[in-house]
């Protein structure tokens, strides 16, 4: 596969993520997980803003943007779920994201492309932590 087709490959994957679905559907919320919800939907946004940055990569390279498509379908059972137990599910989610980023990064011969992924990866570690602590804080402290 060449470079042209695996960053087009990495742009239509990273656009139809579990993140930017859960961003896009209608995610609950009970008063006391607002903050979570509206973490989760920043996260969306900067992660959004990532992907627009790499679009702009590729068509500074003359790369054209592929058709995105539909979401994967078995997001569809996530809709109207709390914003609370969408958090374990996203981490696993970006785990296997980081994993396929860190494999097309190394698939890469161009070194600018390879940059412009290690940028959207980069991102992704750090959304990954953020989602790390919030599920750490959502477990209950151990009894004495």
């Amino acid at each position: 596969m060449t470079d042209e087709l695996k960053l087009q490959t990495i742009f239509r994957r990273e656009n139809r993520s579990f993140l930017q679905y859960v961003r896009e559907s209608s995610m609950w919320a009970n008063p006391h997980d607002h903050a979570t919800r509206d973490e989760i939907l920043k996260l969306g946004l900067e992660d959004y803003d990532a992907i627009t940055e790499f679009a702009h990569f590729l068509q500074s390279q003359r790369i054209p943007l592929p058709y995105l498509g539909a979401y994967n379908t078995t997001f569809t059972s996530y809709n109207y779920v709390t914003a609370r137990s969408l958090v374990p599910m996203l981490v696993r989610e970006f785990r296997k994201e980081l994993e396929q980023l860190t494999t097309d990064v190394g698939s890469l011969a161009n070194l600018e492309a390879r940059s412009a992924v290690e940028r959207v990866k980069e991102q992704k570690e750090k959304h990954l932590r953020s989602l790390e602590g919030l599920a750490e804080s959502f477990k209950l402290p151990k009894s004495a």
